[in-house]
């Protein structure tokens, strides 16, 4: 009887320490998985970039590069879904129409190949800029609220 007794204790002390070993992780998990959440949220903002643009071949390469970042060149990879708009007026241009020594400002992906130079992913390309001018900022909204009469909150 008291060795079916030590297996029942040893037992009954395995799941004890099972279940608060699952307890104490858990906590940590919770945070783990909030905060990844949190950085892939932030991952997704586009950073906004300015340089000069210079061709080779089918490669973009952003030269002289300014803003958010540390680079000196940086590729932008060109797909479908990039919106390239002139600065003045807000329509979309051809990609052909980017000229060597030209001024843009690119939205670029902050997930970013680290080959030599790095490449990122181009949201949106303002180019066209004339001199002087106020080069138009790319914003996303959450919502839109309000009616005619009350008015309307963009956020």
């Amino acid at each position: 009887m008291t060795k079916h007794r030590r297996t029942k204790k040893a037992a009954l002390l395995l799941g004890t320490a099972a279940c608060l070993t699952l307890l104490s992780v858990s906590g940590p998990t919770a945070a783990f998985a909030a905060e990844r959440s949190a950085s892939e949220q932030v991952i997704s903002d586009p950073v906004r970039v300015y340089g000069t643009i210079s061709r080779e071949g089918d490669r973009i390469l952003l030269n002289h590069v300014q803003g958010d970042t540390s680079l000196d060149m940086l590729v932008l990879n060109i797909s479908e879904e990039t919106k390239i708009l002139d600065a003045l007026n807000g329509y979309p241009v051809s990609a052909d129409t980017l000229q060597n020594g030209e001024s843009v400002y690119a939205y670029i992906s902050q997930a970013m190949a680290l080959s030599l130079p790095p490449q990122s992913h181009a949201e949106m390309i303002i180019c066209q800029i004339p001199a002087d001018f106020a080069v138009p900022s790319y914003e996303t909204t959450a919502s839109l609220s309000g009616s005619e009469d009350a008015g309307w909150q963009l956020t």
